[in-house]
């Protein structure tokens, strides 16, 4: 994941890091409606594949809609809105690691908010909140494989159904076994994260050949220590 984020910030391209950035402090300081033009603005303009990420788009709208103004929140939305802008406009070099970083990122948003909502008992039905991200996600990580034509890319892209529908159904059933334990949403949106990072990198990186037997023990060290210290710090009310 380190080796993503440094290839990203190595081309950042500043004119879309400005929209970001007025992308979130918009959201701060406008009406919703002024916030939401804005916005629309910036993504339409240049008007180029629209409608590939329009549902991308669509979902970080609804969850900044649906969000507490803050500053945290919206440097978190003003970089989640970057590398969609960076992807749509193919501002990008590397585009995989740039999408799988939204990807975890949009997988962040979606577990804050079910873990918020289960604590409080507010908003839909836990079931029907997890098989909505699950259908999401497994249409969202798509995005992933064909960016190139060659036989490889459309190949992997097929054979990745499969890969992509086991790893949906798996992070539903961690959200859900997470949701029961006796810790705070922000402790569980934690842990779930670590896991959820650790299980998109390993399956990603198995169907792009790159996983090895090192870099998993790499990944499963770094994921035991947070969580330890997650569960260790973490206050347990039984």
């Amino acid at each position: 994941m380190a080796e993503k984020l440094k290839s990203i910030l190595k081309q950042i391209p500043w004119s879309l890091a400005l929209r970001a950035f007025v992308f979130g402090a918009s959201w701060l300081l406008l009406p919703f409606w002024a916030f939401l033009l804005l916005s629309l603005y910036f993504y339409l303009f240049p008007f180029f594949q629209p409608v590939r990420f329009a549902v991308h788009f669509a979902i970080l709208i609804f969850f900044m809609a649906a969000a507490s103004l803050g500053f945290v929140a919206a440097v978190f939305f003003s970089i989640v809105f970057y590398l969609l802008l960076g992807l749509k406009d193919f501002r990008f070099t590397d585009r995989r690691s740039a999408y799988e970083t939204f990807l975890i990122l949009f997988v962040f948003m979606f577990a804050s908010r079910f873990y918020f909502f289960f604590e409080t008992r507010q908003g839909i039905s836990p079931l029907f909140y997890v098989l909505f991200f699950g259908i999401i996600f497994f249409f969202l990580s798509r995005g992933l494989f064909g960016y190139s034509a060659t036989s490889f890319e459309l190949v992997l892209k097929n054979r990745s159904q499969v890969s992509r529908f086991i790893l949906a159904v798996l992070l539903c059933q961690l959200m859900l076994g997470i949701a029961v334990l006796p810790l705070d949403f922000l402790y569980q949106t934690s842990f779930f994260f670590l896991s959820a990072v650790v299980l998109i990198e390993s399956v990603f990186d198995y169907l792009y050949g790159v996983l090895t037997s090192r870099r998993l023990l790499a990944n499963f060290s770094i994921f035991f220590v947070f969580v330890v210290i997650i569960l260790g710090f973490a206050p347990w009310s039984l």
